[in-house]
């Protein structure tokens, strides 16, 4: 993200529940607008007050169980999306694709048309076969195309 952030000039990203990769796209000089719940918030905004980059941010609420972005937020160079684990229970399963699914879908809807998705999954109960599929289904839901650009079984270090 640092590399193709870097390679465009004053690029705009979304930022759908990370509380670090936001922070990191507007220390590299983007404007962000950061999707978090209602919680995370206020400490986040704390934070980039401290780094001295918030005026670069702008907030957004978010709930992961609506998968909505609010009116407004659309024409991004990129998307992240890492939402809390929306399956963290075989039980929670079909709820948690459901929910990945339409979370792709609306992240999509704020892509400009050459803009690029990040999407991360913290649910151990989806295997990547199926989190791809929910991938997979929620870009065609809005009649996007995409290609995979690098995929890999391990998180950042912060995840």
């Amino acid at each position: 993200l640092a590399r193709r952030l870097q390679e465009r000039t004053a690029p705009r990203v979304l930022s759908l529940f990370s509380d670090s990769l936001g922070p990191l796209s507007a220390a590299l000089g983007a404007e962000v607008v950061q999707g978090l719940d209602t919680a995370s918030a206020g400490l986040a905004r704390q934070r980039l007050e401290a780094l001295g980059f918030a005026d670069r941010l702008r907030f957004v609420s978010l709930e992961a169980s609506t998968a909505r972005l609010p009116e407004g937020n659309e024409g991004f160079d990129f998307v992240t999306l890492e939402p809390p684990p929306l399956a963290p229970t075989y039980g929670q399963l079909e709820e948690g694709m459901r929910l990945y699914t339409a979370w792709v879908a609306a992240a999509a809807k704020g892509l400009n048309p050459a803009g690029e998705l990040l999407v991360a999954c913290r649910s151990r109960t989806i295997s990547t076969v199926l989190f791809l599929r929910c991938v997979n289904l929620g870009l065609w839901s809005v009649g996007r195309r995409a290609q995979l650009l690098y995929r890999t079984a391990t998180g950042p270090v912060d995840f």
